[in-house]
C-alpha cells in the first residue's frame, strides 16, 4: 500500500513539471469550466492519498529553503482538476483553455477568491512524485512552488494529466 501511494505521489508531482506560469488576472469569467460532478469515487480516493504525499514533499523541500508551509486548499483543488478533466476531454495541453479561460478564470469558476495565482501542469508521468521531481528541476515550475508570497495550493490528475494551482492571500 505505502508503495503504491509513492508511485501515485510521485507520478502527480512529475507530470505538473511540464509547464509553468503565473498569472495574477483577476477576471471574473469561468470561460471553459468543465464540470467536476463526475470524478469517479475510487479516483477521488487515490488522489486524497496521494495528495498527502505530494505536499508532504513539497513542505519539505519550501522547509528546506526557509519558506511558510502550503495548506491545501480546496477550491484550488476544484480547480486544478476541472483543468486536468478538460484537458484530458479535449486532448489539448496548455495553461489557456480553447476558448481562452486562464487560472484564475478556473479558480474563480471553482469558487477561489482573487489573489497571485501560479499553475504548474505536466502530462506523461508515471506518479505525482515524478512530476514533483521534475518540477523541482525545472526553473519555472520550482520559482512556483517555493513562491514565498504563496499560502495555498491544490493538485490534480486525471487520466495521465497533473494540474497543480498555487495561490498568495485573499485580496
Amino acid at each position: 500500500m505505502v508503495s503504491v501511494l509513492k508511485h501515485l505521489s510521485a507520478g502527480l508531482a512529475l507530470s505538473a513539471l511540464l509547464a509553468a506560469c503565473v498569472s495574477t488576472s483577476a477576471r471574473d469569467s469561468s470561460v471553459g469550466r468543465p464540470s467536476t460532478s463526475a470524478p469517479i469515487a475510487s479516483a477521488a480516493q487515490q488522489q486524497v492519498q496521494s495528495g498527502i504525499a505530494f505536499e508532504n514533499a513539497l513542505n519539505a523541500a519550501r522547509g528546506q529553503r526557509g519558506l511558510r508551509p502550503v495548506q491545501s486548499d480546496t477550491s484550488l483543488t476544484r480547480a486544478a482538476l476541472a483543468h486536468a478533466q478538460d484537458m484530458s476531454a479535449r486532448t489539448y495541453f496548455s495553461h489557456v483553455s480553447p476558448e481562452g479561460g486562464t487560472p484564475m478564470d478556473r479558480v474563480r469558476g471553482a469558487g477561489g477568491c482573487r489573489a497571485a495565482v501560479a499553475e504548474n501542469i505536466a502530462t506523461g508521468q508515471a506518479d505525482d512524485m515524478r512530476v514533483f521531481q521534475g518540477w523541482m528541476g525545472s526553473p519555472g515550475h520550482h520559482r512556483n512552488m517555493m513562491g514565498p508570497h504563496y499560502t495555498r495550493y491544490g493538485m490534480a490528475s486525471w487520466q495521465g494529466y497533473y494540474v497543480m494551482v498555487l495561490a498568495g492571500p485573499c485580496v
